[in-house]
């Protein structure tokens, strides 16, 4: 196994500086979009100048990403890719979309995936990296309701270059929950994500598990949620993107998770749909059937734990 740099490179479009780069506060990768300043509502110019000052902060930060090369990946996970859960599932999706005002001020827009013949009040809340939306989770959401687990994904608003604010989003995690009367709720989360869902979690008395997508840490805010349900953590191999797993760091002694690393994986490979940009910052396995191998090992053991968490969804 063997590494070389990737370096990144800024291209112009549109009159302006457009990069492939990460959000930065929690390490998490950022959409690049090329920024009208005239155009649409004055919060949305802003976010979006905010985005892309975090694209351009990554180029300083982050020079170059590393990419791994492989020889073989482990048997089980190269046996994952024959995993029925690893691949879509049987069930019909119907999805339903809304906008919920948020409790400290803006707009939360979130997509509910619904699969045909549930008959159970059990929710999956599933969060999005730091200064992502909900687009780079859709097709987690596709895939576990697929395979009979409802789940919403919402577009959390509270985040900024320069303040985090994860607690923020956990409130509005939990509020989702009251808007859409859920029963029982599973929140899960990719990278500052993950951490917002840990702290909804906690905080909420209807969870009945938690599922961490490689969570990162801020603040040490993991170390004071106080989670009594099942939880779960899918960890990368430690990587300046996942802040070097500080998830772990935090935790008591005593903490009631299972730590669950998967070999060889990056922390892009956490989000579905991939997106190939995110690795050109946070690394890369190749060749690239072995990163399709490792996602897939991923996706058979997410869908999995979630399967064990939601009653009634068992194919």
């Amino acid at each position: 196994m063997t590494k070389n740099g990737w370096c990144l490179r800024p291209i112009r479009g549109g009159g302006l500086l457009a990069v492939v780069g990460f959000g930065g506060e929690a390490g998490q990768p950022a959409r690049p979009r090329i920024l009208a300043p005239w155009a649409g509502r004055r919060d949305r110019t802003v976010r979006g100048v905010t985005k892309l000052v975090a694209v351009l902060l990554a180029c300083l930060l982050v020079a170059c990403a590393g990419v791994t090369h492989l020889d073989a990946v482990p048997p089980e996970v190269a046996a994952a890719a024959g995993s029925p859960s690893a691949v879509p599932g049987t069930h019909a999706v119907s999805v339903t979309r809304g906008v919920m005002a948020g409790r400290y001020g803006c707009e939360v827009p979130y997509e509910r995936y619904w699969p045909s013949g549930a008959s159970h009040d059990t929710m999956v809340f599933l969060a999005h990296g730091f200064m992502r939306d909900l687009e780079t989770m859709r097709g987690w959401a596709e895939h576990l309701a697929s395979h009979g687990i409802p789940v919403t994904v919402p577009s959390l608003c509270n985040s900024t270059l320069l303040a985090g604010r994860h607690d923020r989003n956990a409130d509005d995690l939990v509020a989702m929950a009251d808007e859409l009367q859920a029963g029982s709720t599973i929140y899960a989360g990719f990278s500052a994500g993950g951490l917002a869902a840990l702290l909804a979690a906690a905080a909420d008395p209807r969870a009945a598990a938690y599922v961490g997508l490689d969570p990162v840490d801020s603040g040490a805010l993991a170390r004071g949620a106080a989670v009594a349900v099942p939880a779960t953590m899918f960890i990368a191999e430690p990587a300046r993107c996942n802040a070097y797993n500080n998830i772990i760091d935090p935790l008591p002694d005593d903490h009631p998770f299972e730590i669950i690393p998967i070999p060889h994986a990056r922390h892009c490979d956490f989000e579905n749909p991939h997106d190939s940009r995110c690795e050109r910052v946070c690394g890369s396995v190749q060749p690239a059937e072995f990163a399709e191998a490792i996602r897939a090992f991923i996706r058979a053991a997410v869908t999995e734990r979630l399967l064990s968490a939601v009653p009634g969804s068992r194919r």
